[in-house]
């Protein structure tokens, strides 16, 4: 409970008058205390920072919102709901937002608060928004094996862009796998970097790939 704002009143009690009761009652004050959270999801177009030139997203998407003190919620929004989350009459505090990504899709990259999971204050009387933005993704699957067939793991794998910079790196594992995922659409170059001892590199050790929306490109590379 809290104060009321007037905690002091004056009464002229005079001799016969009868006594004077003071009654305390309780008064519902949550509806004061209520803020709302709206999540919108957005598909990157070619000005990712602008949100108000995005299309919303038109699939199903799963969002859960936790307050930082009580059980997490899970609820799915859909196109028929603009693609928006909206929970009102919520008590003031801190939320935290987790975005189920879906196939086929990933965060756009070096934008400020894309992150799957997002915390921010619910304001009583306000609505706080917390937003996401999508991009269409695939992803490649790299295999490297020796001229027997045998699968050689230890070998190191880079993916660059089309201006030839690093956007993901990885090692080969016991089958001789490596895999990169939610990988943007667009063109690639997949290079082995390095092998294990006793391993010579490839005469071919680049490939150019492309990735399209849900997406899936194999490249194996032979080791003489």
């Amino acid at each position: 409970y809290v104060l009321p704002s007037t905690t002091t009143q004056d009464a002229t009690v005079e001799v016969g008058d009868e006594t004077i009761t003071f009654i305390v009652k309780e008064v519902d004050n949550t509806q004061a205390n209520l803020g709302s959270l709206q999540v919108n999801v957005y598909l990157k177009d070619e000005t990712p920072d602008d949100l108000s030139n995005n299309p919303v997203f038109t699939n199903d998407v799963e969002i859960k919102y936790v307050p930082l003190s009580g059980a997490s919620t899970t609820q799915t929004i859909s196109n028929a709901e603009a693609l928006k989350l909206n929970k009102t009459d919520l008590p003031a505090g801190n939320y935290t937002t987790v975005l189920t990504i879906p196939a086929g899709y990933t965060l756009v990259a070096g934008m400020a608060d894309n992150s799957a999971s997002q915390t921010k204050a619910v304001v009583a009387g306000e609505t706080t928004v917390i937003n996401y933005v999508l991009e269409a993704a695939g992803t490649i699957n790299v295999t490297v094996k020796d001229n027997d067939g045998n699968n050689i793991p230890g070998a190191d794998v880079v993916l660059k862009d089309s201006n030839d910079n690093i956007v993901h790196e990885g090692t080969t594992d016991n089958d001789g796998k490596v895999t990169f995922d939610k990988v943007p659409v667009g063109d690639y170059k997949v290079e082995i970097e390095s092998v294990p001892d006793g391993y010579d590199m490839p005469n071919n050790k680049t490939y150019d790939v492309e990735v399209t929306p849900g997406g899936s490109v194999d490249k194996e590379y032979k080791l003489p």
